[in-house]
């Protein structure tokens, strides 16, 4: 998973709450428990990912 990727962190944050202080979205992105997020759906955003940078 890239950084950007469709795959990356987005699909697994639940929505942040509106009116959240910087320091306050901050604390809920770390301790919210996140999203279950099914392997289908997984697999559909990973072949929608388009890769940015290559191995070397």
């Amino acid at each position: 998973m890239e950084h950007g990727s469709p795959v990356y962190v987005h699909p697994y944050a639940a929505p942040q709450p509106p009116g959240l202080s910087q320091e306050e979205a901050g604390r809920w992105f770390f301790e919210d428990p996140g999203v279950p997020v099914s392997a289908a759906r997984v697999k559909e955003l990973t072949a929608a990912a388009v890769r940015r940078f290559q191995n070397p």
